[in-house]
């Protein structure tokens, strides 16, 4: 395995866990509503997704960092720090920018499955059809937080 893809599953691996955690605080955010369940069933796919790649990394011989684990852990934390003045009042558009967020980490997602996807035709310690799989699910994910994303800002709006 190259030093390049090794660093790129570890990169993915970082931020699968800072990603994680962002989806945990959002689902508990939204516990007890419709949005919250949802999150719930979003969070179990990620969460599993984060453990497919580990998997992905032990086949490949690459070993999740640790102390990269812990910055994204760290930097996680220090981005709920909030700049609209009153750090213990949620705000709306806190909403907004946590699901754009997590699109964009998902949308990471599709692309780290696309790439070991190709991957997988040159490497047959990796198989192309569960890495096709793991990139629809990815996409579907994706959908999901977009369509949650459009209610809590009709929701925002009709609050208005």
């Amino acid at each position: 395995m190259s030093d390049p893809l090794h660093r790129y599953l570890e990169q993915h691996w970082m931020g699968a866990g800072g990603g994680l955690s962002l989806f945990r605080r959002v689902t508990d955010t939204h516990r007890g509503t419709d949005v919250g369940r949802e999150m719930a069933e979003l969070t179990a796919l990620v969460a599993d997704a984060r453990e497919q790649l580990r998997g992905v990394m032990e086949r490949l011989g690459v070993e999740p960092p640790k102390v990269l684990s812990f910055v994204a852990s760290v930097g996680e934390r220090v981005a709920r720090l909030k700049p609209n003045g009153n750090p213990f009042r949620r705000e709306y558009d806190t909403d907004l920018v946590e699901f754009d967020a997590m699109r964009t980490g998902v949308s990471g997602q599709v692309a780290l499955w696309e790439v070991l996807e190709e991957v997988a035709v040159h490497d047959d310690r990796l198989d192309a059809a569960e890495m096709g799989a793991m990139c629809a699910r990815a996409r579907d994910i994706l959908d999901r937080l977009s369509v949650l994303q459009r209610r809590l800002v009709a929701a925002g709006i009709g609050a208005s």
